[in-house]
């Protein structure tokens, strides 16, 4: 016999320390095997891997020592009849979500027009900043 097995045989307390790691280590192996199908099926890897190979910009110009790249953007139906309609202001999208449904390009809250406050910022950079604050 070695002499770690010796001290082991000697020692009662370090052997059921031995056994009771193993134990444990025994157990956690079987509950990682058995709950991994679950939480692999909630966290959905591969979203994840999807999302990591969309493309998100195509190169417009390439040279020796520079590559000059353009995103690209996501779009929807509703969103290019609105660039089609030539609606550039909140008043315009809401006499037209007042026409037909296009809820969700929209905020939910609904603005009673009262103003409460309203202020100019410049904030210490060039330019200025106009807050305004409606009662909702």
């Amino acid at each position: 016999m070695s002499e770690q097995q010796q001290r082991d045989v000697a020692e009662p307390s370090s052997l059921m320390a031995s056994v009771g790691v193993g134990v444990i280590q025994t157990v956690m192996f079987v509950y990682d095997f058995v709950t991994f199908p679950v939480y692999y099926a909630c966290q959905r890897p591969w979203r994840a891997v999807d999302a990591g190979r969309r493309v998100r910009a195509e190169v417009v110009a390439k040279t020796d020592s520079e590559v000059h790249y353009r995103p690209t953007f996501k779009t929807c139906a509703q969103l290019e009849e609105f660039k089609a309609a030539g609606i550039d202001t909140m008043d315009k999208c809401l006499k037209v979500r007042s026409m037909r449904r296009a809820s969700f390009l929209l905020p939910t809250s609904t603005l009673t027009g009262q103003l409460l406050s309203f202020f100019v910022m410049s904030g210490g950079k060039p330019g200025w900043r106009i807050y305004c604050t409606y009662l909702i």
